[in-house]
């Protein structure tokens, strides 16, 4: 359910980036769909979270220890990739911030002021 629901999360909020003026604009269905999908998102990632908080308690720390890490194959390399994953996503969100205007429904340029 959770890969689902994620799925459709993301396939919204891609296409809503890609066509923010179709489906009757940014307040239209795939903007419904986005906000629904991150409501029921939200409850089953948090309970995801939850019911594997031990294990990560646990695996992290021996995945950061270095005499553990070279142990396991591959440790160094994951590690590698969660931070060149976190490293893109927030140079992706970063370049994407010149674009909120158009998901706050807010113009780039103020209306002229009518006399």
């Amino acid at each position: 359910m959770l890969v689902v629901v994620t799925l459709v999360l993301v396939g919204t909020g891609v296409a809503q980036f890609l066509a923010p003026n179709e489906f009757n604009g940014p307040r239209g269905a795939i903007y419904d769909a986005h906000v629904v999908s991150f409501v029921i998102w939200v409850p089953l990632v948090l309970t995801h979270v939850v019911r594997h908080a031990k294990d990560v308690r646990r695996l992290a720390r021996r995945d950061l220890r270095r005499v553990t890490r070279e142990a396991v194959p591959g440790a160094t390399v994951r590690q590698a990739i969660v931070l060149t994953g976190l490293a893109a996503g927030l140079a992706l969100a970063l370049s994407l911030v010149g674009h909120v205007h158009t998901y706050l429904n807010v113009p780039l340029t103020p209306p002229a002021l009518s006399r």
